[in-house]
């Protein structure tokens, strides 16, 4: 059995041309040992294991200095990113997935959400079944998108995914179910690996912080080196619209 939390990051123009789902991917015998490793992380940064909103690593707060990072300096910041971007990029028990969805190409002026939760489900389901095991999926609570894709799943699961050559979904397990990342170390880390792949793709100037954080993830993580990936629409998908 494979837990895969994800979380989302929304498209937001100018500084985020692009809609963001990551996904990780953990065998549940994985799961106490990355677990851990968060935990000692907590109680280096933190001095308790207890989750709470006040002990969570929220990448985004992190990174801007807002809530209970709000008096750390940047190097203590970024040092704690680096170490939560390192145990998802290095750690082989964990497999990544990413869907990247370009609204500026897509006919329609939304929809983009229900789209790149397809296709995660899709590439949730190719990974999974390569493995010969069955998942459930987690995501960060959210209560529109959660309970759009309560529904969405359970249609993917009883007649395959959209489109002719839809896939049919049968290795996600149940529901899909949606928790407060604050109540979840595995959550966290799924935010601080979407958050750092929205990172590396932003268009907004380098500055110290931003530049330094995502020469320190290419350079001592394998975080972009994702097991599954999906960017749409693609140059050929978009011609075939037009």
């Amino acid at each position: 059995m494979r837990l895969v939390y994800f979380d989302e990051c929304k498209y937001n123009l100018p500084a985020q041309p692009f809609y963001w789902l990551g996904a990780l991917s953990i065998c549940a015998d994985a799961a106490p040992e990355i677990e851990e490793s968060v935990n000692r992380l907590s109680d280096e940064y933190f001095g308790t294991r207890v989750l709470s909103r006040e002990t969570e690593f929220h990448a985004k707060d992190i990174f801007h200095r807002k809530n209970h990072f709000r008096d750390w300096e940047i190097d203590r910041r970024l040092d704690c990113l680096l170490k939560l971007a390192e145990i998802v990029g290095n750690n082989k028990s964990i497999r990544k997935i990413e869907v990247r969805i370009d609204p500026s190409k897509m006919v329609a002026n939304s929809g983009w959400e229900d789209k790149a939760f397809m296709f995660l489900t899709e590439k949730v389901q190719i990974d999974t079944k390569s493995l010969s095991e069955t998942c459930i999926m987690i995501g960060d609570f959210d209560g529109e998108f959660a309970d759009g894709n309560v529904a969405n799943l359970s249609r993917f699961r009883a007649d395959g995914t959209d489109y002719e050559f839809g896939k049919k979904i049968d290795r996600i397990i149940d529901s899909v179910y949606f928790i407060h990342s604050h109540h979840s170390r595995l959550l966290q880390l799924a935010d601080v690996y979407t958050y750092c792949l929205q990172l590396d793709a932003s268009p907004l100037p380098e500055n110290y912080p931003r530049e330094k954080l995502k020469q320190l993830i290419r350079a001592d993580t394998k975080l972009h080196s994702p097991q599954r990936y999906k960017n749409w629409p693609t140059e050929q998908s978009w011609a075939k619209i037009k």
